[in-house]
């Protein structure tokens, strides 16, 4: 078995297999099955018309009914796991146990401290543990980052993002679903531990999937001084995915669509070289039917995680990064529960009283 620090022989992708073929998870076989760091090694799915359903999709893969013959074969060498949100933890520490690397959509956890434990167990398999935030694979979040990282611009106070509309989910609320992107493109972005944490949440009178939100919105403060607000809803006038990010003199904003998306810079006269600033920001995209196009973040991703795997490099959104996600997503479910009161959260620690 493939460990960290150990790889395997240069050009042999790594065999993958898919557990949970939902929507999500389909989308996961389709790029497994045309990338070509990684291969899809197998399915696993517990619902027997999903089973079908993958089997008439990839014939030349073995579909399992559970997780127990994909984790004896040898040609699985690492897991997506894709499964219904509540159980993400308990499935990716039975991988790790497993020895295999582990790639687990978001979130990753619906705790710090399972969290926490699914790197504890990885960390002792030798294996990579790593969470499927997306948008940290996404063009446009990388060369905003960049401009961010490498001081081009004085420093951000303020951000905002929007995650509007989408199917409601019988397994979790809008803050585990939605918000685990905007919080990890957050750390990312400011690159600071979050310090406290405010929220609300709301159940629509229709009766939300069962008494999980249905809106949530979230205040942040960094310990860097720098502010954030989120808001998710699984209803909107329109989807809408938006992030604004925000500086004394200057903005950039980020619209999500499947049109095209938009992307902008507004450095003001203080700029030094506007031109050379919004030449970063577009770097690895291209302009088509006047939006912003690059390549499928979820295929990044996933040549990502097979690098990380036969390397063991320490993959962008790994083990550190999953718990502190985990851990903000937390604390925002704790204050909407009180009211909005606020949280504070001590760096790599369980929630500050």
């Amino acid at each position: 078995m493939t460990t960290v620090g150990q790889p395997p022989e240069r050009f042999r992708p790594v065999g993958v297999a898919l557990f949970g073929y939902g929507a999500w998870g389909g989308n996961h076989a389709r790029v497994l099955s045309s990338t070509g760091d990684a291969r899809l090694s197998g399915i696993v799915e517990p619902d027997p018309e999903r089973r079908e359903a993958a089997r008439a999709a990839h014939p030349d893969v073995p579909v399992w009914r559970d997780a127990t013959a994909a984790l004896r074969d040898p040609e699985v060498e690492a897991v997506v796991v894709a499964t219904p949100a509540h159980t993400h933890a308990r499935v990716a520490e039975e991988v790790v146990t497993a020895g295999r690397h582990v790639l687990v959509e978001k979130p990753f956890a619906t705790r710090g401290r399972d969290a926490q434990q699914v790197a504890r167990r990885a960390r002792a398999a030798g294996v990579v543990s790593m969470a499927g935030h997306t948008f940290l694979y996404a063009q446009p979040v990388l060369n905003i980052a960049r401009i961010l990282r490498e001081g081009l611009l004085d420093a951000p106070v303020f951000v905002r993002s929007e995650r509007l509309g989408s199917r409601r989910r019988a397994d979790c609320g809008a803050l585990w679903n939605l918000a685990p992107h905007d919080v990890s493109i957050l750390l990312h972005l400011l690159d600071s531990p979050v310090a406290e944490v405010s929220a609300r949440s709301h159940v629509f009178r229709s009766g939300g999937s069962a008494g999980h939100d249905d809106a949530t919105s979230v205040d942040l403060t960094f310990e860097s001084g720098a502010a954030a607000a989120v808001q998710v809803s699984w209803r909107s006038a329109g989807k809408r995915r938006a992030l604004s990010v925000l500086g004394e003199t200057w903005s950039m904003e980020y619209l999500n669509r499947s049109g095209g998306d938009h992307l902008a810079l507004d450095c003001g006269p203080a700029a030094a070289d506007q031109d050379a600033l919004r030449q970063l920001l577009y770097e690895g995209c291209e302009l088509a039917d006047g939006g912003v196009r690059y390549r499928e973040p979820l295929q990044a991703e996933v040549e990502h995680f097979a690098r990380c795997c036969r390397t063991g490099e320490t993959p962008r959104t790994g083990a550190r990064h999953a718990i502190e996600t985990a851990r903000v997503l937390e604390a925002a479910e704790r204050s909407a529960a009180e009211g909005g009161a606020p949280v504070r959260l001590a760096a790599g620690k369980e929630l500050a009283a």
